[in-house]
């Protein structure tokens, strides 16, 4: 999904160049963790939960220290400069290690469940945006082009605005796939798509994968060339949404077996036609 987002935070800080990275992926932050000298404060976004500060441990940096985070007052994650450029990584499951470097700032969505401002209801008003979703996917337009998803989209954005609206968390997390993830990288698509499964899981007390977080789930293992996990999921997806287009194409599509291959085109090709992606194969 091509859709920029604005952000509204823009930091200026004195250019200190690290050779390389102090604190990487896999790292526990805890040594950061008590810098208590605001640098810059602001909002990442326009969401009331997006409330950023960068603390450092003194006043006076210098080369060597590392900018902590805190959105909403909560440690997400920290600020270092590499080659002269902005570089976070932040703690995206809230386990208190690093895993997902990004160079921009953004909002984990964990940040927006732990909020006693974001209303939960096990009330599934979620659901329908999901349904909403696919159902363009199994379309004969390309939703993309025809701007169709982008409407779903912000549709999605207004209810995340909203403090009256449940489950923002939730919202959110799509929200946040279809406006930066697909922008960015594949690792951090699957990171966002964990996120939303999980909130998701919990708040409706569902055991299946969502049936749009399990079709981007397939692209995504795809775009990262992991065939094999993908297919995992593909015959999981192949008997919960028997009726997803999108996946019997995937399926297609990884099948080694020249012959079920060719049984799965022709059949794609026979019943459907029209659709927008097997117009493509």
């Amino acid at each position: 999904m091509k859709k920029n987002i604005i952000i509204f935070f823009i930091l200026f800080v004195s250019t200190f160049l690290y050779a390389e990275s102090p604190l990487k992926i896999g790292d526990k932050y805890t040594s950061v963790e008590k810098n208590s000298i605001i640098l810059r404060s602001g909002q990442i976004n326009a969401l009331a939960e997006s409330n950023v500060e960068l603390l450092a441990p003194n006043e006076n940096l210098e080369f060597e220290d590392i900018i902590l985070v805190k959105i909403n007052k909560k440690n997400v994650g920290i600020l270092e400069f590499v080659d002269g450029k902005e570089q976070y990584i932040f703690d995206f499951d809230n386990d208190g290690i690093l895993d997902l470097e990004v160079p921009f700032p953004m909002v984990p969505i964990w940040i927006m469940t732990d909020s006693n401002e974001v209303k939960k209801d096990v009330n599934n008003n979620v659901e329908k945006y999901f349904n909403e979703i696919i159902e363009l996917f199994n379309g004969t337009e390309n939703p993309f082009v025809s701007g169709t998803i982008s409407k779903v989209v912000d549709s999605i954005k207004w209810d995340i605005g909203d403090p009256r609206v449940t489950n923002r968390d939730v919202l959110y997390g799509i929200w946040l796939y279809y406006g930066i993830a697909q922008e960015f990288s594949p690792e951090l698509d699957f990171k966002i798509l964990d996120e939303i499964e999980k909130a998701y899981k919990n708040r409706f007390g569902l055991k299946d994968t969502p049936n749009l977080i399990l079709l981007h789930k397939i692209e995504t293992l795809i775009n990262q060339n992991n065939s094999a996990e993908a297919k995992k999921l593909i015959k999981i997806g192949e008997k919960q949404f028997p009726d997803c287009i999108p996946i019997k194409v995937y399926s297609w599509q990884l099948e080694d077996n020249k012959k079920t291959k060719e049984k799965k085109y022709k059949e794609l090709k026979q019943k459907y036609p029209n659709h927008w992606i097997v117009k493509q194969i």
